[in-house]
């Protein structure tokens, strides 16, 4: 997988989080990359958290759901703090 690009967007419509597979409402600030995969470019979208925990474990390359998978405790953890806040 090479990675094309990666920028911090702003979702017009819905798209589904990478990392958890949770549905990110419109309007919400996420990491939004391209990626090539063999002869197909993907555009995959990470939510806040799932973002933070990528970037806290040093995870370099994730399938999708891989981040709930392996870090559920820790991604509910976070994702309370953030209702509460």
């Amino acid at each position: 997988m090479v990675l094309l690009s990666t920028k911090t967007v702003k979702t017009i419509k819905p798209h589904r989080c990478m990392g958890c597979v949770k549905t990110i409402p419109p309007g919400t600030r996420v990491l939004r990359e391209v990626v090539v995969d063999g002869n197909e470019i993907w555009t995959v979208y990470i939510c806040e958290i799932c973002q933070d925990i990528i970037a806290e474990h040093e995870i370099d390359e994730f399938s999708e759901g891989d981040i709930i998978r392996n870090y559920t405790h820790e991604y509910n953890a976070r994702k309370a703090h953030h209702v509460k806040n």
